[in-house]
């Protein structure tokens, strides 16, 4: 696509003091200095008036100066003007004006920025996209896409555009931003810009579906375990009603069957049996306190009887000695025969004493029959009070067996009342949280991805990558024989193809046919003769392609930084020598295969390489900031 940036300004306020310009023109264009005197700022200016999203203008003297940066571009012939203020007063505005191709950078003012000019990032993308033709009418397509359609615009061009200072020799990037493969063939012109929604839709539609199916076979598993509860539930309480389950039932059978669930035939029972057991209980324990009362009289009389069989033993035992003994009642003296009173008086005592004893063994027999006559009367008594107790026994263990039957029962009827319950509450569960499942979306989004990889087999892919990444790795060997390069490999390679591990890689094949890629390429000297090979076929091959979409245009920071500080070794400077004629044979070669004079701009200090090789390229000087020049 024919392009070329005129030139940047940045603007402090509108006094001739507040502006700082950098004109551009086609070809090569070298803008060198000492360093930190702006020239890498140069390439992040211009990526943030191209709407790049996070500002990486260096802090310090430029950023203190600007408050507007602005980029003067040649699209397709058409003179645009964008625009953008500092990072924290308008980072999510572009200026986007289309001009006079006559305006200059010279003759841009303050006054040329219009309020009005100033558009969401997004919406100025949209018409640089409709200058480069990078922009889908959605009526245009065979096709239904949705409302949001996935869009590529001159950012994704970008990649092939930028080497940065950092990436130009690194042996582990190759991109400034990482290229994406669907948007490769749309930027060189092979197809349409709707061959990108095809992709993109496929690859949604994928994603969608194969989320959609994960969520579906989930569904799918979660429901079986509630239908599963649900039909358990079911046949169980058909099983303690007696009613047959029939197991071929589906699950609308089942919840048919529950709309019409039998009840089942309680038992019913009075509480007035477990009322008399508890009577009884009452009965029994008065009965028995009635029972240990008699129980303990009975026992107390038979201890006054033991007592007094032994007062009775003692009594007989001293009537025996009574008898044998005999006793005077007058007793006198033996030597003065004088009557002595005191023991007459005792063997009074003693006589009735005697006769007492005679009484109360008479009298014991009669108190020995009145005991045991009321022995057997209580006795008779405990009799009838047990055999009262036995009845109620008796009938209280018949009761019981009445009850554990009753309970039985009532314990089976629960169990019934609580496996209706469980079907009950499992419909419930299965009605609130079955998934329902949206099967007519998934066939819907089938048979889009159907429709989209029908369209996408019209394209012709497979063939149209290999012929034309052999172009590319044609172009790259080329240029890579005319630079530094240790050991040069027999032929280079780029991977194209979208369905590889290894698309947009760069590699050589070792003798024993080996991938040696980018990292494993040795010297900082060979992967900068890699980076400037790869990206100057780029320029050529979208140069050479009517209908691509990516700008003429090559931006490459200091190049010769692997070979600094040793600048002053002829050797080296005939290396970097060697970049330079490089570029300017191909600006060459590309002008006059395609009518195009591609701009390639360098930020490098090749002022240091003598005045032998200043001569030789002063010519393409844009600017020369030394002696407390610069870009502020």
């Amino acid at each position: 696509m024919k392009s070329y940036i005129k030139g940047i300004v940045i603007f402090k306020d509108s006094s001739p003091e507040g502006k700082r310009e950098l004109k551009l023109s086609k070809g090569l264009n070298i803008i060198t200095g000492h360093s930190k005197t702006g020239k890498s700022a140069v390439l992040d200016i211009i990526d943030w008036c191209l709407g790049v999203k996070d500002c990486t203008i260096p802090k310090g003297v430029i950023t203190d100066f600007a408050s507007l940066y602005a980029l003067l571009i040649d699209l397709n012939g058409k003179n645009i003007l964008l625009a953008r203020k500092d990072e924290y007063k308008g980072k999510n505005y572009l200026h986007y004006e289309e001009v006079s191709n006559d305006l200059t950078i010279k003759d841009i003012s303050l006054l040329n920025f219009k309020k009005s000019n100033f558009l969401r990032i997004n919406e100025a993308l949209e018409k640089i996209n409709k200058i480069i033709d990078l922009t889908v009418n959605p009526e245009n397509l065979p096709i239904d896409v949705e409302k949001k359609m996935p869009k590529t615009n001159i950012r994704s061009a970008l990649s092939y555009v930028f080497q940065h200072q950092d990436i130009i020799s690194s042996n582990s990037r190759l991109f400034y931003l990482d290229p994406i493969y669907t948007h490769f063939p749309v930027l060189a012109g092979w197809y349409g810009a709707e061959y990108y929604i095809v992709l993109d839709s496929i690859e949604k539609l994928q994603k969608r579906i194969k989320i959609l199916t994960s969520r579906q076979e989930k569904a799918k598993n979660d429901n079986l375990k509630l239908e599963n509860n649900l039909q358990n539930a079911l046949r169980n309480y058909y099983n303690l009603i007696g009613k047959e389950y029939n197991s071929n039932w589906t699950i609308k059978e089942c919840l048919h069957q529950i709309k019409n669930l039998d009840n089942y035939k309680k038992q019913e029972y009075s509480n007035k049996l477990q009322n008399r057991q508890d009577d009884i209980d009452i009965l029994i324990e008065n009965l028995l306190s009635e029972q240990i009362k008699y129980d303990r009289q009975i026992s107390k009389i038979r201890s006054q009887l033991k007592q007094g069989d032994n007062y009775k033993l003692f009594l007989d035992k001293y009537k025996q000695q009574s008898d044998f003994s005999g006793i005077q009642t007058e007793y006198s003296c033996p030597i003065c025969g004088k009557e002595n009173e005191k023991l007459s008086i005792e063997a009074i005592e003693i006589i009735e004493a005697k006769e007492w004893l005679k009484q109360e063994l008479v009298s014991v027999p009669r108190q020995t029959t009145k005991f045991d006559t009321e022995l057997v009367n209580l006795r008779k008594k405990s009799n009838e009070l047990g055999n009262q107790i036995k009845i109620f026994r008796k009938e209280y263990k018949k009761n019981n067996a009445i009850l554990d039957k009753i309970i039985k029962e009532k314990n089976i009827n629960e169990q019934k009342q609580k496996a209706k319950w469980k079907v009950i509450s499992e419909t419930e569960i299965y009605n609130d949280r079955k998934i329902q499942f949206d099967e007519k979306y998934l066939d819907e989004l089938k048979a889009n991805l159907s429709k989209f990889k029908e369209r996408k087999t019209t394209y012709n892919e497979t063939e149209k990558y290999d012929t034309e990444k052999k172009i590319i790795e044609t172009e790259m060997s080329r240029i890579v024989e005319k630079l530094d390069f240790e050991h040069k490999p027999p032929e280079l390679y780029f991977e194209l193809k979208p369905n590889r591990q290894d698309t947009f890689k760069l590699y050589h094949n070792s003798l024993g046919d080996e991938r040696i890629f980018l990292r494993q390429i040795g010297s900082a000297s060979n992967a900068l003769a890699c980076h400037i090979g790869l990206f100057l076929s780029f320029l050529n091959y979208f140069s050479s392609q009517p209908k691509s979409k990516v700008p003429s245009i090559l931006f490459f920071d200091q190049p010769s930084q692997v070979y600094f500080p040793s600048g002053t070794d002829n050797t080296d400077i005939e290396k970097v020598g060697q970049i330079y004629e490089t570029i300017l044979d191909e600006i060459e070669r590309i002008e006059k295969e395609t009518g195009i004079i591609p701009q390639i701009i360098v930020a490098d200090h090749i002022k240091d390489l003598g005045d032998k090789t200043v001569k030789l390229y002063e010519h393409y000087f844009k600017a020369d900031w030394r002696h407390g020049k610069g870009l502020i």
